[in-house]
């Protein structure tokens, strides 16, 4: 099998002064909309603001809460089990609850963050637009909106300032970017060399997935494939080179994708990037 050469990674994670810019710049946003403080509930947000990194995101029992105020660090409202792990960030007010606990999921815990943040009569902001969603049962965040309501602080979409924030990369994130897409074209190239008659289009997708984290990814959760003339997935065998033709589609999230296109007596990349919309073909 063909070796996929290993990369030097950029250090883990990031300092504080990435996160505090962040949150600096993102205040700064609110304070010219008139929104008080902006309520964050999803992993990526959440990790944005804070570093925070936890598989405890893949069960949908818990809600996780942090609050970026007018003015200092992030606020994070969260069950108790992950308290340790947001200790090892740079937030320092960590609140927590019991959890699970159907009958309050920590909207009394958040609601009271909330208030003492913003006060009466304020305006918070929440993403709300196109790509987010809240991440907490529609009843808790009805019940949320009420309580608030009731100290009269309202609502507003937050979308535009998160947006804006990621789309402008730092040099920090940039590094982190183009190893990863270092560590995947590496492991596109020497895909040719791992693949052989009789595997299926399960066996293809594992050993790309294989080689990526042996390469240095931390993980490959989003990875579509297809195969055949249409491209539709299927679990068809490789044969020999036999003229047909049979292609594989592979794509994920830095946009790229490739084709792997098998005739006789060669195999064939076509490489679409979709950033700049060229193609080109390559012969190995």
């Amino acid at each position: 099998m063909t070796e996929v050469e290993k990369i030097m990674p950029p250090r883990r994670g990031f300092p504080d002064h990435e996160f505090a810019g962040r949150t600096a710049r993102a205040q700064a946003m609110l304070a010219e909309i008139g929104l008080t403080e902006m309520l964050l509930t999803t992993e990526p947000e959440v990790r944005y603001f804070t570093g925070y990194l936890t598989q405890f995101w893949q069960s949908p029992t818990r809600p996780w809460f942090v609050i970026v105020p007018a003015s200092g660090k992030p606020v994070a409202v969260i069950p108790a089990i992950g308290a340790e792990c947001m200790r090892r960030t740079w937030v320092d007010d960590i609140r927590t609850w019991a959890s699970p606990n159907p009958d309050d999921e920590g909207i009394a815990l958040l609601a009271d963050a909330i208030l003492e943040l913003a006060g009466k009569g304020s305006r918070i902001g929440l993403p709300m637009g196109p790509e987010t969603h809240v991440r907490m049962p529609l009843a808790d965040f009805r019940r949320l909106e009420s309580v608030l309501a009731a100290s009269g602080v309202g609502i507003a979409d937050a979308s535009g300032i998160v947006r804006s924030l990621r789309m402008l990369k730092s040099k920090a994130e940039i590094e982190k970017i183009e190893h990863v897409c270092q560590i995947v074209s590496g492991v596109f190239e020497a895909l040719p060399g791992m693949l052989g008659a009789g595997m299926t289009d399960i066996d293809i997708f594992r050993t790309f997935k294989k080689a990526c984290l042996d390469a240095g990814a931390d993980d490959v959760a989003y990875l579509v494939g297809g195969a055949g003339p249409l491209r539709r997935y299927h679990l068809a065998a490789l044969r020999p080179a036999d003229g047909t033709g049979r292609c594989l589609d592979l794509g994920y999230r830095r946009h790229f994708r490739r084709l792997f296109l098998r005739f006789r007596p060669q195999l064939c990349f076509w490489i679409r990037r979709r950033r700049c919309g060229r193609r080109a073909w390559c012969r190995i």
